[in-house]
């Protein structure tokens, strides 16, 4: 799942529209359909403020799940032994 997307979906659960959004944040309803269609990716602190509003973490918002960074923990994992074991 794409931010776009991720947006896209929280705000249609809520029941919102884009305007709706667009105030908690601050920002224009133009500003919040481009984070949507994609043509802009929000800034940290409009992430952090829409994680807040749908009380779940960037990283779900955004499309990243807990089995994504077992994957990316697992190989870190790897890569620190690879450097272990060659590197005296």
């Amino acid at each position: 799942m794409t931010v776009a997307e991720g947006l896209r979906r929280f705000r249609k659960e809520k029941k919102l529209t884009q305007t709706e959004v667009a105030q908690v944040l601050g920002v224009h309803q133009q500003a919040y359909q481009r984070y949507e269609v994609g043509k802009v990716l929000p800034i940290i602190t409009v992430l952090i403020k829409l994680a807040d509003a749908y009380n779940v973490s960037i990283d779900y918002l955004v499309g990243r799940d807990k089995e994504e960074k077992i994957q990316i923990d697992n190989l870190q994992k790897v890569e620190l032994a690879d450097l272990s074991e060659g590197g005296d």
